[in-house]
């Protein structure tokens, strides 16, 4: 047990220190709201368990660092500090700023053809606040992605496919006892649930990580669910 312990503690710091390094407001805000979303639905004994793990991790990880790196540690968590900070004045930050103009010439060229969109390999142009090639296929709202190129159709098709996934997923967290799927498929949908807005800003769903993690999450839902013969109204 104590030994299990040791490396489930490592893998927090791990994830956690990379996380941290990666100076993502947004992958910071989506893992708050995908552990929050976990919390309200483990079990009570395992939330006991959960906010010990987390607690004693943090503070061992905030001495050891503190310890060994002094000064320059600080300033990396001042940074970090003023990094989150500015999600509160986003309207003010240069990067949040780009992508709203970016979000709005997309929008245009939507509005042009909201039905049908234009195809994957469609490139468009907008006038960066931050200088750059300005031509782009890419755009950071997945949301306006979908739609740019796949028309309201095809957003429409993805978004109740996503719907009915996290559907059958809630269902699973329900009804599943078993000790290792239960939290394998909690962990899955409060990823996915995480990845909702975070998608505003960050396309989750046409990265090649996330596109990977999703292919086998709900790869692994799905053969969950209908491995039990459940039945949903959301199944035809």
């Amino acid at each position: 047990w104590a030994r299990r312990t040791i490396v489930f503690l490592g893998i927090i710091a791990f994830c956690v220190i990379a996380l941290a390094i990666t100076f993502s407001r947004g992958y910071w805000v989506g893992s708050i709201i995908a552990l929050g979303c976990a919390y309200l639905y483990m079990p009570s004994d395992k939330k006991q368990r959960f906010i010990l793990y987390i607690g004693s991790m943090t503070l061992v990880a905030v001495i050891v660092i503190v310890s060994l790196m002094g000064q320059i540690i600080i300033d990396i968590i001042s940074a970090m500090g003023d990094r989150l900070a500015s999600i509160i004045t986003a309207g003010m930050d240069l990067s949040i700023r780009n992508r709203m103009v970016e979000s709005a010439a997309a929008m245009d060229e939507i509005l042009a053809s909201p039905i049908w969109g234009y195809g994957l390999g469609y490139y468009f142009n907008f006038h960066p606040l931050i200088p750059y090639l300005t031509p782009t296929w890419y755009v950071h709202n997945v949301y306006l992605y979908l739609w740019l190129k796949l028309g309201i159709f095809g957003l429409s098709a993805f978004l109740i496919w996503y719907g009915m996934v996290l559907y059958h997923a809630y269902l699973c967290v329900r009804r599943l006892s078993d000790p290792f799927l239960h939290p394998l498929v909690l962990g899955i949908m409060c990823i996915m649930i995480a990845m909702i807005p975070l998608s505003i800003t960050s396309p989750q769903f046409i990265q090649k990580d996330s596109i990977l993690f999703l292919a086998l999450g709900t790869g692994i839902i799905e053969r969950i669910y209908r491995s039990n013969n459940w039945t949903a109204p959301l199944e035809a």
